[in-house]
């Protein structure tokens, strides 16, 4: 046997609230006497999107060394300036990165497959030198095989840290105030090149950031770097709220106990719902 239940429209609006409506349930829909069609689906507006390129690097100091991988402080002298000396251990693991940090400031060397402790000592004293340091400079000299004498041009100092590097990369969105993975791979060896963006995208694919995307992206790393460009703009299709009925047609939400019509309906409106 079908039950009716009958709803009076009081708002001219394009939905009328319900209940008790389960629109698996629903045989037969009627506005104002006349049969109506229905289903429980939007149509998807595609709504054109800015879609960023991020890259990200950070390198995990928490891992166990190989024996004879280390940096070594063997002097270090101050007064006016400052004046260290590193020593390098012969110990070169695959993929070691040999960070010099001050504040914010890093210069990192990426340990290559064939390096030894004098390559090492040549990457590090090179990525020093290539950087523009904020409230001071440096100057380096190369001793002997594996040390590298380091002075400053007041009393800063460097932190320095052995560990291995991850790069990340990929596309996001924000979609409503909120971040939204599109693509994403990461590398132990180089950043990732993703794939050309597509003109197209649908939201349920998406990965929700409810944090933002460079928390999503965190590790356990020392001082991670970031930074991201426009990409271009892609069609994301699907996304809540940027959706139409069908025309024609009425949409049962038995979530919200709406029926929602494809034309805003007139105070007075009858909307009868036949359930079985």
């Amino acid at each position: 046997m079908l039950r009716s239940t009958q709803f009076t429209n009081g708002t001219v609006q394009d939905f009328i609230a319900v209940s008790g409506v389960v629109y698996e349930d629903v045989v037969r829909l009627q506005r104002n006497g006349i049969g109506l069609r229905f289903t429980d689906s939007f149509d998807s507006n595609p709504v054109d999107t800015d879609i960023y390129y991020f890259d990200w690097a950070g390198v995990d100091t928490s891992i166990t060394l190989d024996s004879g991988a280390y940096i070594l402080q063997v002097t270090n002298s101050a007064t006016t300036f400052r004046t260290v000396v590193y020593e390098f251990g012969p110990t070169v693991g695959v993929n070691y990165v040999y960070l010099f940090v001050n504040g914010t400031q890093q210069a990192p060397y990426l340990a290559q497959p064939l390096d030894d402790a004098e390559a090492v000592r040549d990457g590090v004293q090179a990525s020093i030198d290539a950087t523009t340091w904020s409230g001071f400079t440096v100057t380096t000299l190369a001793l002997g095989t594996n040390r590298l004498r380091v002075t400053f041009s007041d009393t800063s100092d460097f932190e320095t840290y052995i560990g291995r590097i991850t790069y990340k990369s990929g596309y996001y969105c924000t979609i409503s105030g909120e971040d939204y993975l599109i693509y994403y791979d990461e590398s132990p060896t180089s950043v990732p090149v993703p794939p050309a963006l597509e003109a197209s995208y649908n939201f349920d694919d998406l990965t929700l950031m409810p944090d933002g995307i460079e928390t999503y992206l965190a590790d356990p790393n020392t001082n991670p770097t970031y930074s991201e460009t426009l990409e271009g703009v892609s069609a994301i299709a699907g996304i809540p709220g940027a959706v139409t009925v069908p025309d024609q047609y009425a949409v049962i939400n038995t979530s919200e106990q709406k029926i929602y019509f494809w034309e805003n309906l007139n105070i007075g409106e009858v909307i009868k719902v036949c359930q079985k």
